[in-house]
């Protein structure tokens, strides 16, 4: 589990500009652009990906930051599921060939929604 949060860790960290990088082309600190009545967008720079119009600077920054994040953590629970199913897969390979106690454990671990 820790490496799943050290790469979760690694993929929102944001730079000085409080920007994550660029979703699309992986540049850097892109840019805050104001539209007039307190309306904020965020540009790349690079590839020209930019957010819609959002009120306020902290809303436009939250919109960039959080398209990332979301592929992100669904990258590492896709990682986290495979990682369930070859423990299970495990578990399966050893269930049978265990002291009663050890079973005990083992079925628990496989079927946690039933009583076992």
């Amino acid at each position: 589990m820790t490496d799943i949060l050290t790469k979760l860790a690694a993929l929102t960290r944001k730079d000085t500009c409080q920007l994550l990088p660029c979703p699309s082309c992986s540049a850097k600190c892109d840019t805050l652009s104001a539209h007039g009545f307190g309306n904020y967008s965020v540009k790349c720079f690079n590839c020209e990906l930019q957010t819609q119009q959002h009120q306020g600077q902290d809303a436009a920054i939250a919109a960039w930051n959080t398209r990332l994040l979301e592929k992100a953590l669904i990258a590492l629970v896709q990682e986290a599921a495979g990682e369930i199913e070859r423990l299970q897969a495990a578990l399966r390979a050893v269930h049978g060939r265990c002291t009663p106690e050890m079973e005990l454990v083992v079925a628990q671990a496989l079927n946690p929604t039933e009583a076992v």
